[in-house]
């Protein structure tokens, strides 16, 4: 009855705050769009531990030989922010290279106790594009990406000794990217989804950490996740703002704490 009771106030909150925000929008308001963002990031908050996050994922979209792209952007997940950046080239005809890092990081201050979370990953791919159609403005691009990263969390309290730990492990990401890009002088929209397979090695962690935040760390069995994503560009031919939307499910049954949505907002160029 209490967890049904919490759920309904919490729900009656969320309400309240978006149904003031949607007639702030549609009254003409000049700060609706920054008010929208801040809105969303709030629904994203925590200061839960997350040991993985979806991206990046940036389907370029090419359609011939000798063209690069590449973009940078902030990043928000509900348990960290932080930045990417990603470049890809087509040296042959159907033939893609990338490479992409992201780093980030969280921290949470509640009295008597802080938690601190950071990460990163790099990741190199290649893969195949085709268009679907004689106007080149349907592009399909399959890919094949190897990444390595590491993440750490970290809490302290003044109170206890058993507030006070840290968990730390190196990870390997393997993925498998489809996706569908359309492409415009002034608009650009990419639908993807990648099939990754996640393995974690030298994990280390303090006495006082708790098990069930190590248990899915130290098990030797791979995590599957499948991620879709959806990012828009918009701008001049050759420099478009972006942004994109990327989530995360897992299809494996073990209870590793994953950053299951992530928002980016950056620049892309074209050159």
């Amino acid at each position: 009855m209490k967890t049904t009771l919490l759920k309904w106030s919490f729900d009656q909150v969320l309400y309240t705050h978006f149904l003031y925000l949607y007639k702030f929008i549609f009254s003409g308001g000049p700060n609706a769009v920054p008010l929208l963002f801040f809105m969303l990031l709030l629904a994203f908050g925590s200061c839960s531990p997350s040991y993985y996050a979806p991206g990046p994922q940036c389907p370029p979209g090419f359609v011939r030989k000798g063209q690069s792209k590449m973009s940078a952007a902030y990043t928000h997940s509900f348990s960290a922010t932080g930045y990417e950046a990603c470049f890809a080239h087509t040296p042959l005809p159907h033939l893609t290279v990338s490479a992409n890092h992201i780093t980030y990081s969280g921290e949470k201050n509640t009295d008597p106790n802080a938690y601190f979370v950071h990460g990163y990953l790099n990741e190199l791919g290649v893969g195949y594009y085709t268009w679907l159609d004689p106007g080149r403005q349907f592009v399909f691009d399959l890919s094949f990406h190897f990444g390595y990263g590491n993440v750490a969390y970290r809490a302290s309290g003044q109170k206890y000794a058993y507030q006070n730990y840290y968990v730390e492990s190196k990870f390997r990401r393997k993925s498998l990217l489809a996706g569908l890009t359309y492409l415009s002088r002034h608009l650009e929209a990419a639908f993807s989804v990648k099939l990754s397979q996640l393995s974690y090695v030298d994990t280390r962690f303090s006495y006082f950490s708790p098990k069930d935040y190590t248990s899915p760390l130290l098990d030797a069995h791979y995590k599957y996740l499948v991620e879709p994503s959806l990012v828009v560009r918009a701008g001049p031919s050759n420099l478009k703002l972006f942004a994109g939307v990327e989530m995360a499910h897992k299809i494996h049954t073990d209870a590793l704490r994953v950053a299951n949505k992530r928002i980016s907002l950056g620049l892309h160029v074209r050159f």
